[in-house]
């Protein structure tokens, strides 16, 4: 398949013209984009993505398409994605991206990381311990407290009254131990509860005997899991969760604990925020596939001359933004989320790193301070 003059002109478009364009740009409509899907590949990517059930597309078949650039970086000029409005309402994005060494990626215009596949594949690994290794490496500011007190690099900080260890990758169970004042670097999870009776895994005065002696892994709630996956492959020995760390339906182990839930959180080397989950069954990782056979298209130079390619793929539909997941709905989310000196969210559409000195999305970073870093800024 070739592409249409629509999608030619599409191509020289986002190869040429970057933060100049004027909100908006007209591309095709869905009645053409439905006739020239039987012989143009990316009007048959985006039709086949976007009306998957042909019935939806009926309503809109005389609308006009729109188009305009995204960034995950709003102060560079690499073009991630671009966003594609349907009579300038429902809207997706096309990811966009060109191979290290191209002539397009030579230009600076658009960025070289292709889509992930998924939120657990090694590539996403790799991308966080890359930005763990940063963040440990360049930032003073992350290496202390909300509280402003100093934390101890070689031994840890004060583990909490219980935690749980996660043990090797593939261990079958975790177990809860009480940690007796030993230091050592955790990560806590951030996540919703959900309704009541949602929350299926809870340590209590009865279980609690049993917790120390191990739960399986597969007992689990998704979330739990995909938290313990996170801690074992970050090779982090122990992870807290507030259902399994704190006695449930213990008045007095209930007030003893809450009382240093500050600590805990400002004190976790990394805070893993489930933020696109509304209770512990949806998991942290996405459940929808993101590998989108991607179309190439041609690269125009400044000249108008084609030079090469890019790579366009679907992007999942789904919030992006962790401040509008249903974790930010939680009464304690952006307070934890303040609290914690680094912060992994994950949301449908990718997975997002906070800490005190800069903020990343998978394919873009930049550096961004923190806008208050203890309890006297944030009260000025």
């Amino acid at each position: 398949m070739d592409l249409c003059h629509d999608c030619h002109d599409f191509a020289r478009a986002i190869s040429q013209r970057l933060r100049s364009w004027p909100g908006l740009d007209s591309f095709s409509n869905v009645d053409r984009l439905r006739a020239e899907s039987q012989n143009c590949r990316l009007c048959k990517m985006i039709y086949d993505y976007t009306f998957a059930d042909a019935q939806k597309a009926v309503p809109y078949q005389c609308s006009e398409l729109f188009y305009r650039p995204c960034y995950d970086n709003p102060f560079s000029i690499p073009i991630t994605s671009v966003e594609l409005s349907i009579h300038k309402q429902s809207s997706i994005k096309i990811a966009v991206w060109s191979d290290e060494g191209s002539a397009a990626a030579l230009s600076g215009k658009f960025c070289t990381e292709p889509p992930l596949p998924s939120d657990n594949c090694p590539e996403a690994f790799a991308f966080i311990r890359s930005w763990i290794q940063k963040c440990s490496q360049e930032h003073d500011l992350c290496k202390g407290t909300f509280s402003k007190s100093c934390l101890d690099e070689v031994a840890g900080p004060k583990l909490p009254t219980r935690i749980l260890d996660v043990g090797p990758l593939n261990h079958e169970s975790v177990s809860l131990f009480e940690t007796n004042g030993q230091r050592g670097e955790f990560c806590a999870l951030n996540y919703c509860w959900g309704p009541e009776g949602t929350q299926t895994l809870m340590t209590t005065r009865d279980s609690i005997k049993d917790h120390r002696k191990g739960i399986q892994f597969s007992s689990l709630p998704k979330t739990f899991q995909d938290a313990v996956i996170i801690t074992r492959e970050l090779d982090i020995r122990y992870l807290w969760i507030d259902s399994l760390c704190i006695i449930q339906g213990d008045e007095s182990d209930w007030k003893r604990e809450s009382d240093t839930m500050a600590e805990i959180y400002q004190n976790a080397f990394l805070v893993i925020a489930a933020s696109g989950a509304a209770n512990p069954k949806e998991g942290c990782f996405s459940t929808e596939s993101r590998c989108q056979t991607a179309v190439e298209v041609p690269y125009y130079s400044a000249e108008g001359q084609a030079a090469g390619s890019i790579k366009l793929s679907m992007r999942i539909r789904g919030e992006e933004s962790p401040y509008w997941g249903p974790l930010s709905e939680r009464g304690w989310a952006f307070q934890e989320w303040i609290l914690a000196r680094r912060v992994l969210h994950y949301m449908p559409q990718g997975i997002t790193w906070k800490c005190k000195m800069f903020e990343s999305g998978e394919r873009d970073d930049y550096d961004m301070g923190q806008y208050c870093d203890s309890w006297e800024d944030m009260l000025d």
